[in-house]
């Protein structure tokens, strides 16, 4: 998501293919407002659907309700799995570990973050599947114990 002063909200889906498109009008994201401070992407609900907070700039400093706005993702029918790593000694939160899912023949890497400038990151790392079921393998890539050695979990099936 992104979006600064006089331009309108922009949010980009991967195709899969290299290229992008922009999805912020069908996906109900296009509204005047002046700056967004932050655009956190976690599934609040923990639905298996990734969704966007707002935190932003009013237009009318009085008026409480422009402060900030959910946009809640309804889905379909691709499927998902949701990672947390939990640390048993330090770093308890597995900052900085990397994960990568396999499924359907592709790859996806995703990093465990704690933060970045003004957004709050969620510890939960999420993989899209599309239409598969579940991933064929998940590696863990992270110095924390229990995670030393790479552990590898193969046919981790998808929470929808």
């Amino acid at each position: 998501m992104t979006n600064r002063n006089g331009v309108w909200n922009k949010l980009f889906r991967n195709k899969g293919d290299g290229t992008f498109e922009e999805i912020a009008g069908p996906a109900g994201l296009v509204e005047a407002v002046d700056h967004y401070w932050t655009s956190p992407v976690a599934d609040f609900d923990h639905d298996g659907h990734q969704d966007i907070y707002f935190a932003r700039s009013p237009a009318d400093p009085s008026d409480p309700a422009q402060y900030a706005a959910l946009y809640r993702n309804h889905g379909g029918a691709n499927r998902s799995i949701s990672v947390r790593l939990v640390g048993t000694a330090s770093n308890r939160s597995a900052v900085g570990a990397r994960l990568r899912a396999y499924a359907a023949g592709r790859g996806q890497t995703r990093q465990v973050q704690g933060g970045d400038g003004y957004k709050v990151n969620s510890y939960w790392t999420h993989f899209g599947l599309a239409g598969a079921g579940w991933a064929d393998s998940l590696v863990i890539f992270c110095r924390a114990e229990p995670f030393r050695g790479r552990p590898r979990f193969r046919g981790v099936r998808s929470s929808r």
